[in-house]
């Protein structure tokens, strides 16, 4: 048995195992009984933790082995979605050992507490945050720093942490195919071929944390990689939205004026959304934001307003949205209409297709698409919560089919959220 073979089917086997430890958790999550033995889900978190990390050595085991090229590929695509599966499954665990805790001290003693209340018997919101904001401003004293004219950040690392693993055979792997599916469109690949020099820089210690492949020659892509470390921030980074926003606020923080704190709270992790009473005061906003941010070499750009007055000066400065649909916050705004929709998602059940079997599921991940922060269709979106309730309360299992006259009922649902969906509303209204 040649190694290959001998490796896939250790990595098999530990699947199975990770599959069976899964289930164990699932039947304590979905149990009949509301008596859920969380020091057991420790355990299993724990066990599947370690699972989860031992799958990662055996994929790069069986990567290093694969020597067709193209075999490599569909190994690490199809290796990279079962990780990614693995690892949903385990935050679905841990989100549920943390909902229990909580559950469980809050009843434990709801009123019995010498900490200041807000008259609900928990901590007020300053005191949660105050641990939190005692780091972001140790992190932007000790760890942000203003370097000509641009701002320099250390990437927060946690004390005394475990080696961090190589995963260069995976990098590989992926770089090569990415490569071949841009080679497709030259243009793309000499823009990725051009590495901007981004504005927010990292700190020079911490650039052989991030580094990666790239072609050495861009207009081959067989050529073969040079190794290059990022410069700036790594935005794909789980603590990079932290990083942005301590640094941006560090920044504002500087400003004593008006307009700059007011966009502390307009900024929401890299784009701001504001608003003024009439043009004037929005050509005013418009002009001082800019000049705040390229202060600090920050361009401020794709600007895009219900107001032509605003949509010229930000063309003049090379700043505007080309699009006159943006996202705001979770919702599609027109600006030219000035109108707001919901995100476009396609529903789970397709209400304009012959539906044979609908499970409890399908019916919990279709309603969770809908994304509605302003309550726009509240009125609809309560009727698909109060039917799953319904089928909470008839004790369906997860996946079992729902009979004839719930399905029926479901697929008018469906189409009437569709329907809503769709719908655009005035903003000035909403």
């Amino acid at each position: 048995m040649d190694g290959l073979k001998r490796a896939r089917i250790k990595r098999g086997a530990q699947r199975a195992q990770a599959t069976k430890i899964w289930n164990e958790a699932e039947l304590l999550i979905n149990g009949e009984t509301n008596e859920v033995n969380i020091e057991k889900l420790r355990v299993i978190l724990a066990t599947y933790d370690a699972k989860i990390e031992l799958l990662r050595k055996l994929d790069e085991t069986v990567s290093d082995l694969i020597e067709d090229e193209k075999g490599l590929e569909t190994e690490i695509v199809e290796a990279d979605d079962y990780l990614t599966e693995l690892t949903k499954k385990r935050y679905t665990i841990e989100f549920f050992i943390n909902q229990s805790t909580i559950h469980s001290n809050s009843l434990a003693s709801p009123m019995a507490t010498t900490t200041p209340q807000n008259g609900h018997g928990f901590p007020t919101q300053n005191e949660i945050t105050t641990h939190e904001d005692k780091f972001v401003k140790e992190y932007q004293d000790s760890l942000i720093r203003l370097v000509n004219g641009r701002y320099c950040a250390k990437l927060p690392w946690k004390p005394n942490h475990d080696p961090l693993p190589t995963n260069e055979a995976v990098a590989r792997g992926r770089t090569r195919s990415s490569v071949r599916r841009l080679a497709k469109d030259p243009k793309t690949v000499q823009t990725y071929s051009e590495l901007i020099n981004e504005q927010l820089k990292r700190d020079e210690g911490d650039r052989d944390a991030t580094r990666f492949f790239w072609l050495s020659d861009p207009t081959n892509p067989e050529s073969s990689f040079d190794v290059y470390r990022f410069k700036s921030i790594l935005f794909g980074a789980s603590c990079s939205p932290f990083i942005l926003n301590a640094t941006i606020k560090k920044h504002l923080d500087s400003y004593n004026d008006p307009i700059a704190q007011r966009m502390k709270a307009d900024i929401y992790v890299d784009n701001l959304a504001s608003g003024t009473d009439n043009e004037d005061e929005a050509a005013i906003y418009f002009k001082h934001t800019r000049s705040v941010m390229s202060s600090a070499n920050f361009n401020l750009r794709e600007w895009n307003s219900n107001s032509s007055k605003i949509c010229a000066l930000a063309n003049e400065e090379n700043a505007q949205d080309d699009n006159t649909e943006a996202k705001l916050l979770g919702l599609r705004w027109n600006s030219k209409v000035d109108t707001l929709k919901l995100q476009e998602k396609r529903p789970v059940t397709d209400p304009n297709e012959n539906v044979v079997s609908i499970t409890k599921r399908d019916v919990l991940r279709a309603s969770s698409k809908i994304y509605d922060p302003l309550g726009l269709i509240t009125p609809i979106t309560i009727r698909a919560k109060i039917f799953l309730q319904k089928l909470w309360e008839l004790k369906y299992a997860w996946d079992e089919p729902l009979p004839k006259p719930l399905i029926e009922k479901w697929v008018k649902l469906s189409r009437d959220l569709e329907a809503a969906t769709q719908t655009e509303v005035q903003r000035t209204v909403a």
